[in-house]
């Protein structure tokens, strides 16, 4: 709509300049609806699916893929063809894709056949390998075998022992640095671990060094106040006795003439802290005394002279319930109670009564 303006200033002014001025009307009504845009174009799917079969070809070597859709795909991609594994776009056209067989662990073998309507998608690309992992043998024979390390990442198989009783040590001429055997004396005193015998009263420890391995069949082992000592094996049919002279156990020849020279059944009563001990049926032997201060120690003095040859001492337990460790500990012909000498059993130390007989022998 238009409006008429005076442009004059001065009122005054008997002619008057005038000028048409558009001021907006009232809004009209709504229009019709226009018409509807042109539909966009449809989207490509991210798959697709073979239309004729194919052979697998070799590692590295390529196969043209005819496909129903290959616009998904570009040159340098993995894609994973189902039943036929992983393989790379080398290129496209059309509905073919043509890709090569990366040979990835799982990939169908090559020559094999690959029906059609195979699923294609798309795939990453395959780490790198890992560090080289460890190499474990064969496979292990027999019961109770060992996985034991020759060196870095090398492994073996440690059969178990060859026969009963032996026992697995470090050998450092071994392969594998162990070795099945039995056990020798000198394994119980190494220098850096000596063997501790708790039976024994003793302010140190009993190096068992000296008894060179205790590899022969019947050999035994005496305490001589210092060190252990071997007692050799003896002659078929030979008494073991004791050299007073020389103040250690000794073989004597079965055809030597051996006498009775003491004997008696001792029988022991009370606790581990005090035990009283009495002897019946004894031949030349005085009042027993007994202490205990790790184990029970029986003291037997002779009321005559045992003699000054070589002695052999018989013990044997009289009870059931008694100590399995009976031995004698020292034995003399001179002081003592009476000062005929006297002879002392050691035994383990137990609340019930410990029970036996002994038998003085003298080979003069």
């Amino acid at each position: 709509m238009g409006v008429t303006l005076n442009q004059n200033t001065d009122c005054c002014k008997t002619s008057c300049t005038n000028s048409t001025v558009n001021v907006a009307g009232p809004a009209g009504a709504t229009g019709a609806t226009g018409a509807a845009g042109t539909n966009g174009t449809d989207g490509v799917n991210s798959y697709a699916f073979t239309n004729a079969g194919f052979t697998v070809p070799a590692v590295g070597v390529g196969v043209a893929l005819y496909v129903d859709n290959a616009t998904p795909w570009a040159t340098g991609q993995t894609i994973y063809v189902q039943v036929a594994g992983y393989y790379e776009v080398t290129g496209t056209s059309g509905g073919t894709i043509n890709a090569k067989n990366l040979g990835y662990t799982g990939n169908a073998a090559p020559t094999t056949a690959i029906a059609t309507n195979r699923l294609i998608v798309s795939a990453g690309v395959k780490g790198d390998d890992g560090s080289a992992g460890i190499t474990y043998p064969a496979g292990f024979a027999g019961k109770g075998d060992l996985l034991t390390l020759n060196g870095p990442l090398t492994y073996s198989a440690q059969a178990i022992g060859s026969a009963d009783t032996q026992s697995l040590f470090t050998d450092s001429t071994a392969p594998n640095g162990m070795a099945w055997r039995q056990p020798l004396f000198t394994d119980l005193d190494h220098a850096s671990a000596p063997l501790a015998l708790d039976t024994v009263t003793t302010s140190g420890q009993l190096p068992l060094a000296s008894l060179g391995g205790g590899a022969a069949a019947g050999q035994m082992a005496y305490w001589n106040g210092t060190s252990w000592e071997e007692v050799p094996v003896g002659g078929d049919g030979y008494l073991l006795s004791y050299d007073l002279g020389n103040n250690k156990p000794a073989w004597v020849a079965s055809g030597a003439a051996v006498g009775v020279v003491a004997m008696g059944v001792v029988n022991t009563t009370g606790t581990t802290l005090s035990k009283a001990a009495t002897v019946s049926g004894g031949m030349n032997v005085g009042t027993p005394s007994t202490s205990v201060p790790a184990v029970l120690v029986v003291t037997l003095p002779f009321n005559a002279s045992v003699g000054s040859g070589q002695l052999c001492v018989s013990l044997t337990q009289a009870a059931a319930n008694n100590s399995d460790r009976l031995y004698v500990s020292s034995i003399t012909t001179t002081g003592g109670a009476n000062g005929y000498g006297q002879l002392q059993v050691t035994a383990q130390l137990v609340a019930a009564d410990v029970d036996f007989h002994f038998v003085v022998f003298n080979n003069s």
